[in-house]
């Protein structure tokens, strides 16, 4: 695969990404939290 090719495709994959960041990684890292706070009662 071409340089250019692999650039096409990250910028498809870019927006999922993102997403995936703004989301997904707060929501895991506040479930983690939670648990955190259940253990050490």
């Amino acid at each position: 695969m071409s340089e250019d090719e692999e650039k096409v495709n990250f910028r498809r994959l870019e927006p999922s990404i993102q997403k995936f960041v703004k989301v997904a990684i707060p929501t895991d890292l506040e479930r983690l939290r939670k648990h955190q706070i259940n253990i050490e009662k």
